[in-house]
C-alpha cells in the first residue's frame, strides 16, 4: 500500500486529534490514581502504640 501518506480527511481530523490528546493523558491519570490508592495502604497507628521510628529513636524495645 504505497502512497498512503498525505493529508488526513477533514471528517476524521477532529476525532483523531481528540483521541490522540486523550491517549497521552491516560497514563498520567492512571499513575495519579495508583499513587493515591497506594497512600491508602498504610497501616493505621493507634493512639496507644508508638510508631516504629519513634520507638527506635526513644530507645524502646
Amino acid at each position: 500500500m504505497e502512497g498512503m501518506t498525505g493529508e488526513m480527511p477533514e471528517i476524521v481530523r477532529d476525532g483523531f486529534s481528540s483521541a490522540m490528546a486523550q491517549s497521552t493523558l491516560l497514563p498520567a491519570v492512571v499513575l495519579a490514581i495508583g499513587f493515591i490508592a497506594s497512600l491508602c495502604f498504610t497501616r493505621p497507628v493507634r493512639k496507644d502504640e508508638e510508631r516504629p521510628a519513634e520507638k527506635s529513636a526513644t530507645g524502646g524495645s
